[in-house]
């Protein structure tokens, strides 16, 4: 009977020291929550598509500024026309 509580106390120990072991050799190739921040921030394909995003949207914004410029000058030339239309309507009255 003591050889059986002798073989399994040796072997408890044993598993419990290959478990610790493992896990202690396993931990190192772990990410930790930093370096998976990291990479995220720099690695991560949705970097690249946010960049694009980014880009785009300013792009739209000077079309936009642009458009804006446009459309002001046209309005200017439309009240100079409204003006000299006027000017000749009360002429040939």
């Amino acid at each position: 009977m003591r050889d059986i509580w002798k073989t399994l106390a040796i072997s408890s120990i044993s598993c419990v020291v290959l478990m610790v072991s493992f896990w202690l050799v396993e931990m190192k190739d772990y990410v930790t929550r930093e370096q998976a921040s990291q990479m995220i921030q720099i690695q991560s394909p949705y970097l690249v598509d946010k960049q694009v995003v980014l880009k785009s949207l300013n792009d739209m914004s000077e079309v936009l500024r642009k458009n804006t410029e446009v459309i002001s000058k046209l309005n200017l030339e439309i009240a100079k026309l409204r003006t000299e239309l006027d000017r000749i309507a009360n002429e040939g009255s």
